[in-house]
């Protein structure tokens, strides 16, 4: 083996094990059950996830918070016209699906929006990827923060499944280089006090992390947005619903 090789393989290694022992560290991280305060909607955006959204809902079903007070939670799908089984898979689970067409001009930003805005009457909103596996106790995790009248959002990182991207993304993450909000929660009045989402950079380089800045740069004016250090782990991101 020759240099390269045997650096590039005693990178790609430590990579891995950084990766797995964050994951594995704060996977099992266990804050207790504590009823939520009004309602609570759980929605997951999806696009053409046939691959994957089965296995996101049912990791979500399998939350014990939303075992123990179902009357608390709303569960829907935001899809965006998928054609592939993907709405089909989510209503055969129990879900609310909820399609507002591309070909329509919906995008990710513009239906996550207008649903909130005008959809749902929860108190608190939890925004959740559809390519993502979330552990067993995240959900009591994230909203154990909101005991805190003065919590107004909870986000949470996102791990890879490719270890050198977990890397890169994490410590930006840990650092608040960026706020992503592809994982986590938020008080609804807040985010409808806020402004909500820049809708106007749907479709543009700016979506993919973007609107999220901004809505948390905006939470944070009225009040204080909290990291549950719980992971969820994902595939690389796409950009399927960013209009080109």
């Amino acid at each position: 083996m020759g240099l390269a090789a045997a650096l590039g393989l005693g990178i790609l290694t430590f990579l891995t094990t950084v990766n797995a022992l964050y994951y594995s560290f704060f996977a099992f991280r266990e804050l207790p059950i504590v009823q939520p305060r009004g309602k609570v909607a759980i929605l997951v955006r999806t696009l053409n996830e046939r691959d994957y959204v089965e296995l996101c809902l049912r990791s979500l079903d399998n939350q014990p918070i939303l075992q123990r007070y179902p009357r608390n939670f709303e569960k829907v799908v935001i899809d965006g016209g998928s054609t592939d089984g993907t709405i089909e898979i989510a209503r055969a689970l129990g879900w609310e699906v909820v399609v507002f067409p591309r070909s329509k001009g919906w995008g990710k930003v513009s239906s996550t929006d207008y649903y909130i805005r005008y959809m749902t009457s929860a108190d608190i909103v939890v925004l959740c990827d559809s390519d993502t596996f979330f552990p067993r106790m995240w959900l009591q995790n994230v909203l154990y923060h909101f005991r805190n009248p003065r919590v107004v959002a909870v986000r949470t990182p996102k791990l890879y499944d490719v270890p050198a991207v977990s890397f890169i993304a994490l410590p930006k993450v840990l650092l608040e280089v960026n706020m992503p909000c592809g994982n986590c929660a938020f008080v609804r009045r807040a985010y409808i006090e806020s402004g909500g989402f820049e809708v106007w950079c749907e479709g543009s380089k700016l979506q993919y992390w973007g609107e999220e800045v901004v809505l948390y740069k905006r939470l944070r004016r009225l009040g204080e947005v909290v990291f549950e250090p719980t992971p969820v782990f994902a595939r690389l991101p796409t950009r399927k619903w960013i209009r080109t």
